[in-house]
């Protein structure tokens, strides 16, 4: 399903960077550099919500294929009105086949330099972009089954772990989403999640949960619970056949897996914590964006 979708990084955009030959071995000509700034042209936007808005950026041409690692995030830059430099981290989610552009979903938090600036770009207006960053090695069939436990905008490494995996051929991985958000409204991609489970029945599924349900609401409820972890991921394997990838704002990584080492540069793992480790994971089988 090649959807016109992609999101912020959000709490992902630090996570191990990896440059080098592995990441620039996509093809001689790569969508964007690991070694300066390139500038993109703005051709579509639109919105995704109250707060979020769609982004596509045209490549170099429409042939220009994106080949970027699975998983991987970008680097964008502009120069504010005080000559100051503000860089952020993006996470792409078009298929790594996708040519001629890429897209961003934004979410404009308030006093978000970057998401305000986008925010005001026009079709026709560019960013500068560096990259690609590679933030979580996984290679085709490594696994069996992907747990996924994201909160808010930390959907969107999750989702192009989604979309790449399961469109790849000869996929075999099962992957079980567990998506926290506010309310229903705030919920991204909700329908590109819908038809990727449509259209991959037995192989992804999606759980929702709201803090703030609606009436009649038929998902998970509250903040995600041990138990709600136990009824939709896989179990804890030490193995090495399975993992639970998990993203989200700080608080919310401290109760389900415990948070990043952010005292060095890049951030480690740091230890599992939370209710993953009550549960019995490994720090082997569990990767924080």
């Amino acid at each position: 399903m090649k959807a016109f979708i992609a999101s912020v990084v959000g709490f992902a955009g630090a996570s191990m960077y990896q440059s080098g030959s592995e990441v620039q071995a996509w093809g001689s000509k790569p969508a964007f550099s690991q070694d300066k700034f390139q500038s993109y042209k703005l051709i579509h936007v639109e919105d995704e919500s109250h707060n979020t808005k769609r982004f596509r950026f045209a490549l170099a041409s429409s042939k220009t294929r994106l080949k970027i690692p699975v998983a991987s995030c970008i680097t964008l830059r502009y120069t504010d009105a005080q000559g100051r430099e503000v860089m952020r981290p993006y996470t792409p989610i078009n298929l790594v086949e996708d040519e001629g552009h890429f897209d961003l979903v934004v979410k404009c938090y308030p006093n978000s330099k970057m998401g305000s600036h986008l925010f005001s770009l026009k079709v026709g207006d560019s960013i500068d972009v560096k990259g690609p960053w590679h933030t979580f090695d996984m290679k085709p069939g490594q696994y069996s089954k992907i747990g996924m436990i994201a909160g808010g905008t930390g959907l969107t490494p999750m989702f192009q772990i989604v979309n790449n995996t399961l469109y790849a051929p000869n996929n075999k991985t099962k992957i079980s989403l567990l998506y926290s958000n506010r309310t229903e409204g705030d919920i991204l991609l909700g329908k590109e999640l819908g038809a990727l489970a449509k259209e991959y029945p037995g192989k992804f599924v999606t759980y929702h949960c709201l803090t703030t349900p609606p009436r009649r609401w038929t998902g998970y409820s509250g903040h995600i619970s041990k138990a709600m972890i136990q009824e939709t991921m896989p179990g804890p394997d030490h193995r090495g056949d399975s993992c639970v990838l998990v993203c989200g704002p700080p608080p919310f990584m401290k109760s389900i897996c415990g948070e990043k080492d952010y005292s060095c540069s890049p951030p480690k793992q740091g230890p599992l914590e939370g209710y993953l480790k009550e549960l019995g994971y490994s720090e082997s089988g569990v990767f924080k964006f």
